[in-house]
């Protein structure tokens, strides 16, 4: 696990675990494609969700917890996902 502030979601070792980015043309996640060294949001979410499930002391699996809240709550965000090589003007959303 990074090292990690208590109530801290951020830092360099974090940073890229609060997004992925998608080819344009895909339209399914690919790990070995998508997330090879497995340092993306959706790699992150099931890792520490198992070293969550691993912990006994209390103060870690908050900390632990709050992170996992704090990623869970970040997939749901649309600019949490990009596609390579589209500008970021074309980087948009369309809402049904």
């Amino acid at each position: 696990m990074a090292n990690y502030r208590l109530g801290s979601t951020r830092g360099p070792e974090m940073d890229l675990y609060h997004f992925i980015d998608f080819p344009k043309e895909a339209n399914t996640y690919d790990q070995q494609r998508d997330c090879k060294l497995r340092n993306c949001i959706i790699e992150a979410i099931p890792s520490y969700l198992s070293v969550l499930s691993s912990l006994d002391d209390p103060r870690m699996r908050s900390v632990l917890l709050c992170v996992v809240a704090h990623l869970v709550g970040d997939i749901h965000q649309p600019l949490h996902f990009s596609c390579e090589g589209l500008e970021e003007k074309e980087n948009t959303v369309q809402g049904q």
